[in-house]
């Protein structure tokens, strides 16, 4: 994480990062392009980051985690 940083491209975050993410989101805004790519934290399986490219460039990223529900014990 700390090879990162804003206004890279999507080819030099997967060259660090590998190619096994998930396009999550893909969507126009005006005329910019949005894309997010979505990268799981292995081994921890709760936990997620998203990278939110514009026009091919990092805009922003974040740490994302799933919630977990303890069963009632029905």
């Amino acid at each position: 994480m700390s090879q990162l940083h804003l206004g890279m491209s999507k080819q030099a975050l997967t060259e660090i990062l590998g190619k096994n993410y998930t396009i999550s989101e893909k969507r126009m805004e005006g005329e910019k392009e949005v894309e997010v790519l979505s990268y799981r934290n292995y081994p921890y399986t709760d936990e997620f980051y998203q990278f939110i490219f514009v026009d091919g460039d990092l805009n922003e990223w974040y740490r994302d985690l799933i919630p977990s529900y303890e069963g009632t014990g029905d």
